[in-house]
């Protein structure tokens, strides 16, 4: 027996599962070590380094201040806001709902966040440069973490 799921025009055809789904874990609490790559459970890597590496990687310059690191990667909460470029903030959960990310995938889903609290980037979502012009540079580098995969039937 077969089971169709419609998710963001996308359409999915599977087989139905006779056991039942078991929700994933939340992903847990961690510091960012500086110039090392850390893999996300929904999936991709991701890494803050002093250079920026070569390649093709989606990358943030930032400027973090010293009372802003270590920064960790946790769950994103409800209330949860990421600054925007014009000074506004938007709450994570309106983020993920315009990167058009399926409900089942949304628990899994991490934020950076700075040691005084702010939300740095959803990652493999969005991110923001952060501009403090006295402190040093450094560079959010993601790779591979797009949950828009391609689009249209997917034989699942």
């Amino acid at each position: 027996m077969a089971m169709v799921i419609k998710s963001y025009g996308k359409l999915i055809i599977r087989k139905k599962d006779h056991q039942p789904v078991i929700p994933a874990e939340k992903a847990q609490q961690f510091m960012v070590i500086l110039d090392r790559w850390y893999s996300l459970q929904a999936g991709g890597r991701f890494g803050l380094f002093h250079k920026r590496p070569d390649g093709r990687y989606k990358v943030t310059a930032m400027r973090l201040t010293a009372e802003q690191l270590p920064a960790m990667v946790r769950p994103w909460h409800h209330g949860d806001r990421i600054a925007l470029k014009n000074g506004g903030h938007q709450k994570v959960h309106r983020v993920l709902i315009d990167a058009k990310v399926p409900n089942d995938r949304r628990e899994r889903v991490s934020v950076l966040v700075a040691a005084t609290g702010d939300v740095l980037a959803v990652l493999g979502i969005k991110s923001r440069p952060m501009i403090n012009p006295d402190a040093p540079q450094l560079y959010l580098v993601e790779s591979n973490q797009s949950f828009l995969e391609r689009k249209g039937i997917d034989n699942g």
